[in-house]
Formats: C-alpha cells, sequence, structure tokens
C-alpha cells in the first residue's frame, strides 16, 4: 500500500512538473530557451557551414540554407517526453526514494545532450528534406514535408533511446535491496 501511495504522489508530482514546464514554455521567448538553441544552432552551423545571427524575436536564422532555429525547433517538448519516458518507465528498478531523485537527476542530464543530437539531426533531416522537396515538389515551401521528417525523426529517436535503455537495464537490472515489505 506504501509502495502505490508513493508511485501515485511520484505521478501526479511528475505531471504537475511537466504541466509548469509546458506553461512556462509557451510563454518563452528565444533569449528564454537559449540554453537549447544556442548549442543546437552551433551543430547545425559545424555540419553545414553555414553562418548564423541572433534575432531576440525569432532566434538563430541561417542565411543559407534560408532556415530560422527558433522555439518550435529548440527541442523543448522532446527533452521533455525523453526525461518522462526514461524515468517513469524505469524508475520501477529502483525503491528508495533518495536512489529515485539521483536517478531523475541522471535522466535529465543524459536527456539534454541527447535532446541536442537528436534536434541536430531533425534539422539537418528537414534541410535535406527541404531541398529533395524543392527539385521535386510545389509549391514551396513544403511545410507538411518538413513536419513529417520532424516526427519521423522524433519517434525514431524515441525508439532508440527507449531500446537502448531496455538493453541496458536487462542486462545490469540494479542490485538495490528494498527495506519495504
Amino acid at each position: 500500500m506504501k509502495g502505490n501511495r508513493f508511485a501515485l504522489i511520484q505521478l501526479i508530482t511528475g505531471i504537475l512538473i511537466l504541466v509548469v514546464c509546458q506553461a512556462w514554455y509557451t510563454q518563452a521567448t528565444p533569449p528564454n530557451i537559449n540554453w537549447l538553441l544556442l548549442p543546437t544552432t552551433k551543430l547545425v552551423a559545424l555540419f553545414t557551414g553555414a553562418d548564423y545571427y541572433f534575432q531576440s524575436d525569432i532566434g538563430y536564422i541561417f542565411d543559407q540554407p534560408h532556415i530560422a532555429i527558433g522555439i518550435t525547433c529548440s527541442g523543448f517538448t522532446f527533452l521533455m517526453i525523453c526525461i518522462t519516458m526514461l524515468y517513469f518507465q524505469f524508475n520501477k528498478y529502483y525503491t528508495k526514494w533518495y536512489i529515485k531523485l539521483f536517478f531523475l537527476l541522471f535522466v535529465i542530464i543524459i536527456s539534454y545532450p541527447i535532446t541536442l543530437l537528436m534536434n541536430c539531426a531533425r534539422i539537418l533531416s528537414g534541410i535535406l528534406g527541404q531541398r529533395i522537396g524543392d527539385l521535386l515538389l510545389e509549391p514551396k515551401p513544403h511545410l507538411i514535408l518538413h513536419q513529417c521528417i520532424g516526427l519521423l525523426v522524433y519517434f525514431i529517436c524515441l525508439i532508440i533511446i527507449h531500446k537502448l535503455a531496455i538493453n541496458y537495464f536487462s542486462k545490469n537490472q540494479p542490485n538495490e535491496q528494498s527495506t519495504t515489505t
């Protein structure tokens, strides 16, 4: 009974944190979310070799390819999904509250670079898809193609992350001795 109550408290707390984070995100401006935008932009620039500049009401703008990395491209929603998926899927292996808290901190820390890499892959795939669309499709720009590529990359990344985590936990199940009955 005590374990079920603690799980319910965890779930409610997690949902409240997600709601607060999403509420903040809907009001965020590019300078507020620069902790995601700037590293993502630098990674995209590294792969494209393109120059960029910051515009506070839009985000980072690349002249060639003609793209903007703004709030909707920040990866914030993916970060929240990644943290939630990893934490709630695998915290069941731990029984002590302080280990669950440490695991949450670990999940947050590991989800940040995962989000940056995934977001870079999504943006680069979108650029490639846009170039292919420019050659094959009319009219330009191809917003639906851009969104479909983004969703596909998101889902593929989430599936890969989940499979890797399942493989890790199936081989390395935590050996925590529970003191609760």
